[in-house]
């Protein structure tokens, strides 16, 4: 008797027993009938808490994968437009050259992901920045995505 998919995640180790969960687009119209299987990280247990721990290959690989290498975090400590006007505002009034991700990542920090290095360093290098929305001027601050950042703390990484 065959096993049934579940519906849980995977554990470390077991197989997947349901062959269209991993096959990729290409090689479901190809025919190609390999699976992509991808290797989960064991969890460890780490002072009594569950843990899996990435070594710096991994992480550059997610940084890759999510498009991180060029993100910055603006914060508007005063308040801020709401998110469609302000992914209009910000590429109108900062003149971004090429494409923006402007995500929300809580009430007073917004992710800026860029596809170019040009854009990175022309916001990067003005740490005070301004929008104007509805006839008020609206002040943020730029500051470098790392993967530690915490919206609860303020950057201890050093601007020039």
């Amino acid at each position: 008797m065959a096993a049934s998919p579940s519906p849980h995640p995977m554990a470390v180790g077991e197989k997947n027993v349901n062959p269209n969960t991993c096959r990729t687009y290409v090689s479901a119209i190809s025919g190609n009938q390999q699976s992509s299987e991808k290797s989960l990280k064991p969890v460890i247990l780490l002072h009594g808490e569950p843990t899996m721990v990435f070594d710096s290959k991994d992480i550059e690989t997610f940084i890759t994968e999510e498009n991180l290498k060029y993100t910055l975090i603006a914060k508007f400590s005063h308040g801020r437009p709401e998110l469609p006007d302000l992914r209009k505002i910000l590429s109108q009034q900062l003149g971004f050259m090429d494409e923006c991700n402007i995500e929300l990542l809580e009430s007073r920090h917004v992710l800026l992901r860029f596809t170019l290095k040009e854009d990175y360093i022309a916001i990067f290098s003005k740490t005070s920045r301004s929008i104007k929305f509805a006839g008020t001027v609206i002040p943020f601050k730029i500051q470098k995505w790392t993967l530690s950042f915490s919206p609860r703390e303020e950057t201890s990484i050093a601007m020039a």
